[in-house]
């Protein structure tokens, strides 16, 4: 055949269409082998290694969950495929071509800035490095509790989702949310948002939208949403919250640590304990507090503080008077006073605060 042109076809099959005369499709089987080299093969046998010839780098990157594939990152001419995508247990990515087999292509995923990014290399030439970015937003599992899940577009408008093997963290230098595991090394994605933990400890944590390059959207804006208890005995250190089943069914056994210091808080109808965080967003350092829902008593000679809500093992906490807690004179402010004895005591001190 003298000239002429090929692509592929939706099913993945190549259609080639000669200089004169009809366009022609041939069967073919595409897979990335052992190197992570994308291999075409047809009846069995390996026709190309597009990733073989030295001196030529072929280029990856994906539109809408359809992989582009550039034989020739000098040359303008790509090439789609189609096929499934699933993330697997061991943080690899897997890909099954329309009529075609599962493969395995072995990397890691890792972002600064949330997004979903997966890097990988051809094995025989370690420095031909690739990175395919999936668009979609994040979501929490419905199940268990600290998981996450990536819900990418594909080309028809439909979604997909992955679910990444292990839990998130807060990144206790940030305050902001992580997911880290180890691979060739500590890998990572830095979650970007604002981290808000309500007076039931119910945490939200808005997800800021992600961009790519050229200015498209990658990572939608998003609010995922955890609850929580607090099962530590007193109110020192960090806030450590024990994260709730997303179906209801109790309490889990992964616990998320923000990092700062617990303060007394006035709120509108009464004294509570708070805590007092700085989160880094964007380069700058933002300061938030928030109170618990609850009261203080004094009850059995010692002052406690009761959780207004259910709260696992630990619904009490009690504070060491004249260290955690100080009482003077009753407050002409009520929100201020507690009932010791039938008295109206008022107090001075909570958490460091003075009042």
């Amino acid at each position: 055949m003298q000239g002429g042109k090929w692509s592929t076809a939706p099913d993945n099959q190549i259609a080639v269409t000669p200089a004169t005369g009809s366009k022609q499709t041939f069967a073919a089987t595409w897979a990335f082998n052992a190197n992570n080299e994308l291999i075409l093969s047809a009846g069995g046998q390996q026709i190309f290694n597009f990733n073989e010839k030295a001196g030529v780098t072929p280029r990856f990157e994906l539109r809408n969950a359809v992989l582009r594939v550039s034989p020739n990152k000098l040359n303008a001419f790509t090439f789609e495929l189609r096929g499934e995508w699933n993330f697997t247990p061991n943080h690899d990515l897997e890909f099954t071509p329309v009529n075609g087999s599962s493969s395995t292509i072995t990397g890691f995923v890792s972002s600064p800035v949330s997004k979903f990014i997966y890097f990988f290399s051809d094995k025989t030439r370690p420095l031909l490095k690739h990175q395919l970015g999936f668009v979609g937003t994040w979501d929490t599992h419905k199940k268990d509790e600290g998981v996450l899940l990536f819900n990418y577009k594909r080309d028809d408008g439909t979604l997909d989702t992955f679910e990444l093997p292990g839990k998130i963290i807060v990144n206790t230098t940030t305050n902001q949310l992580r997911y880290e595991y180890q691979k060739g090394g500590l890998q990572a994605i830095d979650f970007e948002g604002t981290l808000i933990v309500s007076e039931n400890l119910v945490i939200s944590y808005h997800l800021s939208r992600q961009l790519s390059s050229n200015g498209e959207v990658m990572v939608g804006e998003t609010t995922l949403g955890f609850g929580a208890v607090y099962q530590k005995k007193n109110f020192a250190g960090n806030l450590e919250l024990t994260l709730t089943k997303p179906d209801g069914s109790g309490v889990g056994n992964h616990t998320l640590t923000i990092s700062g210091q617990f303060v007394g808080v006035l709120g509108k109808t009464a004294l509570t304990v708070g805590f007092q965080f700085k989160q880094v967003r964007a380069g700058q350092t933002v300061r938030t507090t928030f109170g618990m829902g609850g009261k203080l008593e004094f009850s059995g000679g010692t002052v406690v503080f009761n959780f207004a809500f259910s709260n696992g093992a630990n619904p009490t906490i009690t504070l060491a008077i004249n260290a955690d807690i100080q009482l003077g004179p009753a407050h002409l402010d009520m929100r201020m006073n507690i009932d010791v004895n039938g008295t109206k005591r008022g107090v001075t001190l909570l958490l460091g605060v003075h009042f």
